[in-house]
């Protein structure tokens, strides 16, 4: 037909043995699967036309006539052209077959399979092949690489399929590394750019992969969550457990921060692709006057935008943020920190962020090995300082997600939070709620830790702090080493008469019964960032 882009006949003659007479329409059938095995043809593209017995022997001598039929469609999934490849092909097979016909054997016939028979004549369509990841997924093999050990993976809860879906690391858009789901430990390698062209683009010393799963029984890749508590920056050789991949989940979160008037100090466990000033800011609106960093800053501008030397915000920094209203702040679509986050520490103040949206003890969180080097962690309206007798004292306790600390150091090194202790909640320990004497938060502030008394404060009673007669801080009292925060002013109207370099402010001690008495102590002049 018009249709056909080959349509042969051929005749052979051969010898068989009789017992594969016995059925006729068998045999056709048996032979036409060994042509169409021996030349790699579409099943159904051999049709037995005739078959002629010449004697009755123990082996017959046959002749048998065939038509090899193929569409233009057909013809073009072979690996042949034309008729005549068709035909220079079976002219091998036929000198193979004149010598006499093959035992018919059923089996996998295809050396690439996992379970291929080299006994088989006749392909049985049962051939297994390793299973094969997606282009997707393809990378080059780098002389720089880590090792993440996946020691648990799912997808919406059901466990992947053993040796059929694959687990892949990329660097953005870009596969580093992939690997068939072997079970328990899996082991995903993530390749580093070690310069040449071929790893263009792969790891660098600290950057997170990402990670992909392929359902091979949906033909589908999907995103997949690492959950660790161990960092999953890249380093040469690292060696990475992933103690559950979950996949088919989103990997970001959406958060918020509520906040205060005045200024808020805060940071972000989890940010944007977008970490603009303005586009994280966006949310507050004209609600927001300022943002504050470590020795920048950043104000926002009607014709302008946002000005000033603060032009990103950092997963390792933490922020003053100053408001003229009560508003919550609203991220979205943002990318958690690695928990382990690495903060490149200096002598003197350092305004750090907290890498997890739970919390941690103080003296928990900073490592043994580093935790000499820290005199003292200031957060918003609050303290901690060391006690040689008594470990961490003071009115912060504890490390929350969404806050920001400034922690003083006197030397410079490099550290990560120890999460070991970590509650995977906020525990609100350093707001206080109905505070009889309020001030404004400012972004200038100091301690004075009170070691001693020899007056009759009760729990309870308050402790307030005075520029003047101007309220700057004010602090329940809980005991000794309770610390009484003094505000600083930073130029805002609400932080006016509030207290300059070297100002002494006043303390008073309200009791149980409303009275006040003034205290007197050996008080150093006000600095910012200070703790007496």
């Amino acid at each position: 037909g018009t249709s056909c882009e080959v349509y042969i006949e051929i005749e052979v003659t051969t010898t068989v043995d009789e017992s594969e007479l016995e059925d006729m329409d068998a045999f056709e059938d048996n032979f036409c699967s060994l042509i169409e095995t021996e030349l790699d043809l579409p099943d159904g593209s051999c049709e037995v036309t005739d078959v002629t017995v010449s004697d009755t022997r123990d082996d017959v001598e046959v002749t048998i006539d065939f038509t090899i039929t193929l569409t233009e469609e057909e013809l073009a999934e072979t690996e042949f052209e034309s008729e005549d490849d068709v035909n220079d092909a079976w002219e091998e097979v036929e000198d193979e077959i004149e010598d006499g016909l093959p035992e018919f054997v059923y089996g996998c016939t295809d050396s690439g399979a996992d379970n291929y028979n080299e006994y088989a004549t006749i392909d049985d369509g049962s051939c297994e092949f390793p299973a094969q990841a997606p282009e997707e997924f393809i990378y080059n093999i780098s002389t720089l690489g880590a090792f993440y050990f996946i020691i648990d993976a799912n997808i919406d809860g059901d466990s992947l399929e053993f040796g059929q879906d694959f687990i892949a690391a990329f660097n953005g858009d870009i596969c580093v590394g992939n690997i068939v789901w072997e079970g328990a430990y899996t082991t995903v390698p993530a390749m580093g750019d070690d310069g040449d062209d071929y790893s263009d683009g792969y790891l660098l010393s600290g950057d997170v992969p990402t990670f992909k799963i392929f359902d091979a029984s949906e033909d589908s890749i999907i995103d997949a969550c690492p959950e660790t508590e161990e960092s999953l920056g890249f380093s040469n050789y690292g060696f990475i457990n992933v103690d559950m991949l979950v996949g088919n989940q989103s990997c970001t979160v959406s958060y918020d921060i509520p906040m205060h008037y005045g200024a808020n100090l805060v940071s972000f466990h989890a940010l944007p692709e977008d970490v603009s000033v303005g586009n994280i800011m966006e949310s507050l609106g004209d609600a927001v006057t300022g943002v504050i960093g470590e020795g920048v800053a950043a104000s926002p501008n009607p014709v302008l935008g946002w000005v000033g030397s603060l032009s990103e915000i950092e997963r390792t920094s933490g922020y003053w943020i100053k408001l003229e209203g009560v508003i919550s702040m609203e991220i979205s679509d943002a990318t958690p920190s690695d928990p382990a986050l690495l903060y490149d520490m200096h002598y003197g103040a350092n305004l750090i962020s907290f890498p997890i949206p739970g919390s941690v003890g103080i003296g928990d969180g900073i490592p043994d090995d580093v935790e000499e080097f820290f005199t003292g962690v200031i957060g918003e309206g609050v303290a901690a300082t060391p006690n040689p007798v008594l470990g961490w004292v003071g009115s912060l306790s504890e490390f929350e997600g969404t806050k920001g600390y400034w922690a003083k150091v006197d030397a410079g090194f490099e550290f990560s939070y120890d999460l070991s202790n970590a509650s995977s909640d906020r525990v609100e320990t350093n707001e206080e709620v109905g505070i009889p004497y309020e001030f404004t938060q400012s972004t200038q502030q100091a301690f004075y830790f009170i070691e001693d008394i020899n007056f009759d404060v009760q729990l309870g009673d308050w402790i307030v702090a005075y520029n003047e007669n101007i309220i700057v801080g004010s602090r329940q009292w809980d005991g000794l080493y309770t610390d009484i925060p003094a505000m600083g002013s930073d130029g805002s109207f609400y932080s006016a008469g509030y207290c300059e370099d070297g100002d002494t402010p006043r303390f008073v001690w309200i009791d149980g019964s409303g009275d006040a008495h003034n205290l007197t102590a050996n008080i150093s002049g006000w600095s910012n960032n200070e703790i007496y």
